[in-house]
């Protein structure tokens, strides 16, 4: 999780002062194990810590923001889900048909025109089809439902974040780390990079969009033609808009906050 600007992890050591009291530290690996031509020294975890919660303010959104990207994903998620409406309609027919079908098929049995076998063998085709037809129909809405709950969980999280990554103890510090980034990078000026995860970064990157186009004094939307958002096919997946659920306490969170891992 924590890397240096190497490339490489950065590990935790925990040596002893001239007091015998422990010392936490973040080292590179690369370094201590002298596999690469790294060069940085050690910092402690409390300076890293200081600079993690500062970097949480600049992924942070506005209130303002945050409504904005809402009212935008909405809107395209209600184009995606639209976009199969023909879908919907197809499967529906196929559905009545085969329930149709069904219907003839105990009629005939019961006038004795097919025997019971027939009548099982092709009551259990039915039942096939239509179980397969209900999923696809309950997968069409689920995945867009999934998706708006999933979007406006990941927006409260991300508005005021440093505010929440503050209210964080040293567990939940990690778990948040885990959940929305893919790395934290700590380069030899000891700045550092929070590289978000697809989904996150998604939001965040369309939270700068909304201000870079509210001082344009214009509103750009996404381009949706034929069911396919021009700016979303390989940014948005539905199914990613999830974030693990976590307890928030309120005691401030202490040093060895932060995991390497």
């Amino acid at each position: 999780m924590l890397y240096c600007s190497c490339g490489v992890k950065l590990m935790l050591e925990r040596p002893r002062g001239n007091t015998s009291e422990r010392y936490d530290y973040f080292s590179c690996a690369g370094r201590r194990h002298k596999t690469t031509a790294c060069t940085r020294s050690a910092i402690l975890v409390e300076r890293i810590e200081r600079k993690v919660e500062h970097a949480y303010a600049m992924k942070s959104l506005t209130d303002k923001q945050a409504t904005a990207i809402g009212k935008t994903l909405h809107e395209v998620f209600d184009k995606l889900e639209g976009s199969t409406n023909d879908e919907r309609a197809m499967l529906t027919e196929q559905q009545t048909r085969l329930e149709s079908e069904r219907l003839k098929l105990v009629q005939a049995h019961y006038a004795d025109a097919i025997p019971v076998d027939l009548l099982k063998s092709e009551q259990d085709r039915i039942q096939n089809a239509l179980g397969a037809i209900q999923t696809r129909l309950d997968s069409l809405h689920s995945r867009y439902a999934d998706a708006r709950d999933g979007l406006d969980d990941m927006l409260a999280v991300l508005t005021d974040l440093q505010a929440l990554y503050l209210r964080c103890e040293p567990a939940e510090r990690r778990f948040l780390n885990r959940a929305l980034f893919t790395r934290i990078i700590i380069d030899e000026d000891e700045n550092v990079t929070l590289q978000p995860e697809a989904s996150v970064d998604t939001v965040i990157s369309h939270g700068v969009n909304a201000d870079t186009a509210s001082a344009l004094g214009t509103t750009k939307q996404p381009r949706i033609h034929e069911g396919h958002v021009s700016t979303f096919d390989l940014s948005v997946d539905p199914g990613r808009f999830e974030l693990p659920t976590f307890s928030l306490r309120t005691r401030r969170a202490t040093n060895c906050a932060m995991d390497p891992e």
